[in-house]
């Protein structure tokens, strides 16, 4: 029996087509269409920062949503960064596989 998807996974899946959304309509984006990437973008993120990882290959998501926003030098105004480092903390403390 196959196990079922992380949601992890999925959510990173999610912000990869929004990537290649927004790479595909870089040219000329219209302001309704960067707010509503803002707004998706936000909300995957509020759902990643829910998940403790379970397997190594979540864990890499919540390192490269970190990275991503390291090399942006935008951070999240809010406790998502501190509560995804929490997240991998338990994962690493204990919650692997």
């Amino acid at each position: 029996m196959e196990k079922p998807r992380e949601p992890l996974l999925d959510l990173w899946d999610e912000w990869n087509r929004l990537d290649a959304e927004i790479e595909a309509r870089r040219e000329d984006p219209s302001e309704t269409e960067m707010i509503g990437w803002g707004k998706r973008r936000e909300e995957i993120v509020k759902q990643m920062a829910k998940h403790v990882p379970l397997t190594p290959e979540s864990a890499a998501v919540l390192v490269q949503l970190l990275t991503y926003w390291a090399k942006c030098h935008s951070w999240p105004f809010d406790d998502q960064p501190e509560r995804i480092l929490t997240n991998l903390g338990t994962w690493i403390e204990g919650g692997q596989e």
